[in-house]
């Protein structure tokens, strides 16, 4: 099939089960589409599903103007598709695209736009509030007991949420997706941004710039941060001996906002008591990490939140519409910021 020259068409190369009927559901009849099969050689890698594509596939692509895809699958032909006007990708996290561009080069010509939409920022709500609900009424050390048919009823305290302060860094899209979930269940949420914004109503108690700021007064801390320059290893060191509540560590952001002997050494000092990490700087995390034999850690093999055929296609389709229409794109992705 020769690639399609009508402006306005759609070509979807994607992992995603159904995607590209999703998308042909909202497109209208007369808008072409394009579903490429990502075939290649599967390799181990940060990614357990990534797959390096065949040659053939790559071809299929000339001519695209519009395209839907995940941020693995672009890297690979970043530089080497010159009709590329616009590329929908299907994740939040840009780390892996970053992780190829070429400074030599200058910036790829298209425009870039990360899946951040609100169902995204809900999935991980649901996952932060599950997790200080876990946290708060002990629920694994409850199964401990049962399993040896001890009635607990002794170990019964705990806080609701509207009793808590929570510290999100990060007040993006889905940081304020998490601080809106959280206010609306009565909690004082904290927010931790590069620079205050002047005007407009926020989803945070307060918004503040400096660490200082938040790590003293919460009870719970809560990384939504992406992986950039600014971010990475931003909690190193003993900067967690702020930490004056002895908080719970919850990481559904990237990794390598704290290298992991640093995350271990702020638990064996005291300064935070436990931490529920859904993302790791390498990914399986190794069977050698000493994080799966600390009692007070919960692993989760990055499952904060999944993008579903459904709501990236709507998400997409949104978009379309304003590309189609010269409109400002949501969540466009910055080649110098780097998120």
């Amino acid at each position: 099939m020769s690639a399609l020259k009508k402006t306005g068409s759609v070509f979807v190369l994607s992992l995603i089960k159904d995607l590209g009927k999703e998308i042909r559901k909202l497109l209208p009849v007369d808008i072409e589409m394009k579903t490429i099969i990502p075939v290649g050689k599967q390799e181990k890698s940060t990614n357990l599903w990534e797959v390096i594509l065949a040659d053939d596939v790559i071809k299929q692509l000339e001519g695209a103007e519009i395209l839907v895809t995940e941020s693995f699958m672009l890297r690979q032909f970043m530089y080497d598709i010159p009709s590329l006007k616009w590329v929908q990708c299907t994740w939040a996290g840009m780390e892996l695209l970053i992780q190829v561009m070429d400074a030599q080069k200058p910036e790829p010509p298209f425009a870039v736009t990360r899946y951040a939409a609100m169902n995204v920022g809900n999935s991980l709500a649901e996952y932060v509030v599950g997790q200080i609900i876990n946290n708060e009424r002990k629920f694994y050390q409850k199964w401990e007991s049962q399993k040896q048919k001890i009635w607990d009823f002794h170990n019964r305290e705990y806080r609701i949420l509207s009793e808590l302060t929570i510290g999100i860094f990060g007040a993006g899209n889905l940081g304020s997706t998490v601080a809106k979930f959280l206010k609306q269940r009565g909690a004082t949420v904290l927010g931790l941004v590069r620079s205050t914004p002047k005007t407009g109503k926020s989803d945070f108690d307060k918004l503040v710039t400096d660490l200082s700021e938040i790590l003293p007064y919460c009870d719970y801390i809560c990384n939504v941060l992406p992986s950039t320059p600014h971010t990475k290893g931003l909690l190193n060191g003993e900067v967690l001996k702020m930490c004056q509540k002895k908080p719970f560590f919850i990481n559904v952001g990237r990794g390598d906002v704290i290298l992991e002997e640093d995350l271990i050494h702020a638990l064996n000092q005291g300064w935070i008591l436990g931490a529920a990490l859904d993302v790791f700087i390498e990914e399986p995390l190794p069977t050698s990490s000493p994080l799966w034999n600390r009692p007070e850690i919960i692993i989760t093999p990055h499952v904060g939140s999944l993008s579903k055929a459904e709501g990236v296609a709507k998400f997409f389709f949104e978009n379309y519409q304003r590309f189609m229409t010269g409109k400002e794109l949501m969540c466009k992705f910055s080649w110098t910021r780097r998120y």
